[in-house]
């Protein structure tokens, strides 16, 4: 053969290459492989139900060592209040289905009073100027969302989230106090881009302090991780295709059989 390694060399690779030793004759890229993994959760059942299984089993209960009964007791009940159960349940299922997870989290500001009645030896850390935020929220950003801007090693990056057309249309409009509330936390640029109406895609800058990414067995060298369910999506296309097959020839079957009778003749 020509190209011994045809179907290898021409598999996915999650950044392209100008020239060098990589060929890039894919045509997919990362966030299309991301794409694809979601829509074969979405619509196959041995596909989503493997990730649900290692989901279930990945998940358990927290237990709190060290400390004091009081200290214990104070965070257990604020991962009460953050949801930690279902985060937990989240950050799994995005781990096994695309491999890139964005945790953000939001802050809520506290009043010093209010610091206080939770435990005196919070006193010393409290400032006036704003040091009494504490997270409140955690969420799971769309992997297929998110761009990345970095320099040579993709060691110290930047994350750049697409605004969804509803995403856009929430902030241009808004309807509830969280909606203004992420308005009003963008930077002035970004803002403008929304507010001007022929904008479509807006890119909104992630704060290096509220963003936290995750990976699933990625290199330094590498800006994303390849779902590891990403190899299987061949296979499974193969058989979908087969199974459109079998259902042609099915409806086919129905207009081959024109007549079918019993017995004798009519006339007889």
């Amino acid at each position: 053969r020509t190209k011994r390694y045809a179907n290898i060399d021409d598999g996915l690779i999650p950044f392209k290459y100008t020239s060098g030793k990589y060929n890039t004759n894919s045509s997919l890229d990362i966030k299309d492989a991301i794409t694809l993994c979601q829509k074969a959760y979405y619509n196959f059942a041995i596909f989503r139900n493997t990730i649900d299984l290692m989901t279930e089993f990945s998940c358990s209960p927290i237990y709190f060592c060290g400390g004091n009964k009081k200290s214990r007791d104070f965070f257990e009940a604020f991962f009460r209040k953050v949801n930690i159960a279902a985060l937990q349940d989240k950050f799994f299922r995005e781990y096994y289905r695309s491999g890139n997870i964005y945790v953000y989290r939001f802050f809520s500001k506290l009043n010093k009073s209010d610091l206080l009645k939770i435990n005196q030896t919070y006193a010393d850390l409290i400032s006036e100027e704003g040091g009494n935020k504490v997270p409140s929220r955690y969420i799971i950003l769309n992997p297929a969302d998110i761009l990345m801007n970095g320099n040579v090693s993709f060691a110290n990056a930047n994350y750049y989230k697409n605004i969804s057309d509803y995403e856009l249309e929430r902030l241009r409009n808004p309807r509830t106090e969280d909606d203004k509330q992420v308005l009003q936390s963008l930077p002035k640029e970004v803002k403008d881009q929304i507010k001007d109406g022929k904008s479509t895609q807006v890119r909104i800058p992630l704060d290096k302090e509220k963003v936290t990414a995750i990976f699933y067995k990625k290199q330094d060298y590498e800006p994303f991780a390849v779902p590891m369910g990403y190899p299987v999506l061949e296979d499974i296309n193969w058989k979908a295709e087969l199974k459109k097959m079998d259902m042609a020839i099915s409806r086919t079957m129905q207009q081959a059989v024109l007549l079918v009778t019993m017995g004798a003749d009519p006339e007889k």
